[in-house]
């Protein structure tokens, strides 16, 4: 089932401070590249100079729809999406007019990941503007858009990331400019998860945390809505909890109350020659809006703090509000920084939780899984990662990246690890 994608734009920030972009690994048929491009923006005297680079940063922001709707055959039909939020905008100089308006130059030179590899240009389709967008209706940015094929969206916020002006050609009256983006391919090293740093006093602990697909999906995964067909969130449990018996995991514990609907719970361990492993597995309700944190998300913050290893798979707008820069007040998450661990984010889009997650922990001793697009639920984010941990605890194999990309990227997601670039390089 194809996985909601929660619009992460860049409105209302403020200033938005440089983020140092950690490495990334992609799939072997994907290509990281260097992009650039250079444009202007008019902007009126009612936006204060120390708005500008926001104003861009938001422009700038078309690249996610850009990359990942906008099909044509002078990009190859290539497909794909930008690495970073706002640290790749640059300010190149401003100009003043005689009306009191000011004409801005910025940059953009980023990291972004593309399903096609020997390019070396891209053409983009950027508004004319931002400021002007401010001012249309819900129907005048809808008809540019591909949000669930409507004709209006409820907000600004939702355009960028859906941003396709010839969904509708005859009834989009954004104007638009066309821009000829520079691409230098990123060759990577190939690199390991950090194996013998996942153990502590004895133990791996393991978290995995699985949300429902849709609200009607059952409280348990051991069972199916009556007449109706089994959630791919329970055929997905299933097929995991399959797997972890398949790999020598031991069931220890349910906890569960089926009068309610609180989170299904299970307990898993399996003894190695270098560590036990444990692993807690959550299934629940997953969406959370910063109101009222519930269990499924208090148990995730508390496995970020005392877990080697976190995986979450499910529907995106989990950890991150609106802006793409921010977790949820209530979503207090505590790295401890000298820790190393690995995050796993099976959503749709998920590259945009790299900013807030890495201003509260440096890439050193954090690697993270991602899909650069909207993907289709997979297993195989979750259990290849943990088959990796039971062959290095069992057997001393040691999984690099790149083949666990190969592995769990098997739909059309773009997964990928980011944060690796400081990691080992070959086994030790």
């Amino acid at each position: 089932m194809r996985l909601a994608w929660n619009a992460l734009l860049l409105l209302g920030c403020g200033s938005l401070p440089a983020f140092a972009s950690p490495a990334s690994i992609f799939n072997d048929a994907d290509q990281v590249y260097r992009m650039h491009y250079a444009t202007s923006l008019v902007m009126s005297a009612a936006v204060p100079e120390s708005q500008y680079r926001l104003m861009a940063v938001k422009h700038n922001s078309f690249l996610i729809g850009d990359l990942a709707y906008i099909r044509e055959s002078e990009n190859g039909n290539a497909m794909g999406s930008p690495l970073r939020l706002d640290g790749d905008v640059k300010i190149d100089h401003v100009e003043k007019r005689a009306d009191g308006s000011s004409e801005v130059f910025y940059s953009y030179d980023g990291e972004v990941v593309l399903n096609r590899k020997g390019m070396t240009h891209y053409r983009l389709y950027l508004p004319n503007d931002y400021e002007s967008l401010t001012k249309l209706d819900s129907r005048e940015l809808g008809v540019c858009s591909v949000y669930k094929t409507a004709n209006s969206i409820p907000t600004l916020d939702l355009l960028a990331p859906y941003w396709n002006p010839f969904i509708n050609p005859r009834h989009c009256r954004i104007p638009y400019h066309e821009i000829e983006a520079d691409l230098k391919p990123v060759s990577l090293q190939t690199t390991y998860p950090d194996y013998p740093r996942l153990v502590k006093d004895g133990e791996i602990p393991i978290s995995i945390f699985m949300g429902k697909m849709q609200a009607r999906d059952p409280n348990a995964p051991v069972t199916s809505v009556f007449g109706a067909p089994m959630s791919s969130a329970v055929q997905e449990y299933r097929t995991l909890t399959k797997g972890l018996r398949r790999l020598g995991f031991v069931r220890t514990e349910v906890i569960h109350d089926r009068h309610d609907r609180s989170n299904y719970q299970e307990f898993y361990s399996l003894n190695t020659s270098r560590a036990k492993i444990r692993i807690h597995l959550v299934y629940g309700d997953s969406i959370f809006q910063g109101s009222t944190m519930d269990e499924f998300n208090a148990l995730y913050v508390k496995a970020v703090q005392e877990d080697s290893a976190i995986f979450y798979s499910g529907h995106s707008g989990f950890l991150v509000d609106a802006s793409g820069l921010n977790l949820y007040p209530d979503m207090q998450i505590r790295f401890d920084p000298d820790r190393y661990q690995i995050l796993s984010l099976n959503g749709c889009q998920t590259n945009y939780y790299l900013y807030p997650i890495y201003q509260r922990k440096s890439s050193k001793n954090l690697d993270v899984f991602l899909n650069a697009l909207e993907t289709y639920s997979n297993v195989n984010g979750t259990l290849k990662p943990v088959e990796a941990i039971v062959a290095w605890a069992q057997k001393d194999r040691w999984t690099s990246y790149p083949e666990l990309v190969r592995e769990v990227d098997t739909e059309n997601g773009m997964m990928g690890v980011v944060g690796e670039q400081d990691n080992p390089t070959a086994p030790y």
